[in-house]
């Protein structure tokens, strides 16, 4: 067809609307199978692995908490030495 009626652009502006919508629910199927997937998996883990994971998650915790505590001691140090060198008294 060379031209488009009223309707026929409704028509292609419909089909483009359900293609849109097509694409977000294939999207949605694939994060609800990447989600079921995850929860089989960790349904399948052994009590060991998952104690494996959670002693992990805690050193990374500790050393993260570590890391913060460390910054902060050079920042009141950092502060300390300035303060004393421009002579400021807080």
């Amino acid at each position: 067809m060379c031209c488009l009626t009223d309707i026929g652009k409704e028509k292609i502006i419909s089909n483009s609307h359900r293609n849109s919508m097509v694409a977000d629910s294939n999207e949605d199927a694939a994060e609800r199978l990447r989600i079921s997937e995850k929860l089989i998996s960790e349904l399948n883990e052994t009590w060991e692995e998952k104690l494996q994971k959670a002693e992990q998650i805690r050193k990374e915790r500790s050393v993260a908490d570590y890391m913060v505590s460390l910054h902060f001691s050079i920042v009141r140090l950092l502060v300390g030495k300035l303060t004393i060198n421009f002579g400021i008294n807080y």
